[in-house]
């Protein structure tokens, strides 16, 4: 890790949507000990902007299997469905910078637009600007119009590692995404930027599996001229059959586990060695 962020300010950012795993234990714990395992360095956040999902029993359950991991944080948690209107006043920043289009398609019906041999992850398909009254848009980037603007400004899109390689970001594969709907604060992808540069976020701690999304974040931190924090992607916790876990497998809960009698020490046993490296 750079000489300038040793023990940074980190952030656990779980959604409370299920009991945590395995998975969600080794990350907090790779966080906490990058923080150096200080209280003032580490921000618990939740990530609950998906009311339909979120529950508060959940949120309970994560706070308490944190504090038995021998985790603690000195700030109240942040919440995510407490910024709306900071979603929403970048959305419209967005909006006037033609940076976001409103999608009157469905999920389903966007990605079989993209079959279509004529169009492609980053064409602005016509058809689906074409307002329903039943349907609430989704506002999603275009791509195009954002890398245009950041070629523009002749900024590079570089992101760091917690080691300071240097990684030049392709968000071009992603295509269009969504970054907001009007009947929702924002998507994954806007508030977690949002939500790191407004706490002051050093370093990321997150699973591998989000390596491409960190190329998508490191654009939209160039856009709204945001600071870009190192990152770190760990390995992902896996079953014996290869599969990543989820939080629909109880048993490998944290809270059975406990229930089960294994100690903290057992629990980190179960996963890889926990280090920055």
């Amino acid at each position: 890790m750079p000489e300038t962020f040793r023990n940074p300010r980190t952030r656990f950012a779980p959604s409370p949507t299920g009991r945590m795993h395995l998975g969600h234990a080794y990350s907090a714990l790779l966080a906490w000990q990058a923080a150096g395992c200080d209280a003032d360095r580490f921000l618990l956040r939740i990530d609950d902007i998906d009311s339909s999902r979120c529950k508060d029993e959940f949120t309970d359950q994560i706070m308490d299997d944190l504090q038995w991991l021998g985790i603690s944080w000195n700030q109240p948690p942040l919440y995510q469905s407490a910024r709306s209107q900071r979603y929403n006043a970048a959305l419209e920043w967005l909006e006037s910078e033609k940076l976001v289009y409103p999608c009157y398609l469905s999920r389903k019906e966007y990605e079989a637009s993209l079959a279509a041999p004529q169009n492609s992850p980053n064409s602005l398909p016509a058809l689906s600007t074409a307002p329903r009254q039943t349907t609430v848009p989704a506002l999603r980037l275009d791509m195009d119009r954002a890398l245009a603007q950041i070629k523009q400004k002749y900024q590079p899109l570089i992101w760091q590692t917690h080691t300071g390689e240097l990684i030049t970001a392709d968000p071009r594969p992603l295509g269009n995404v969504v970054l907001g709907r009007r009947n929702s604060p924002a998507s994954y992808h806007l508030s977690v930027v949002l939500d790191d540069a407004d706490s002051q976020i050093d370093l990321v701690v997150r699973g591998d599996d989000l390596r491409a999304s960190t190329d998508l974040h490191c654009l939209i931190q160039a856009l709204l001229s945001l600071p870009s924090p190192l990152y770190y992607h760990h390995e992902l916790i896996c079953d014996e059959t290869g599969q990543r876990l989820a939080k629909r497998d109880n048993a490998r809960s944290l809270s059975t586990y406990r229930e089960n009698g294994l100690t903290i020490d057992d629990v980190k046993s179960l996963l890889p060695r926990i280090t920055l490296s």
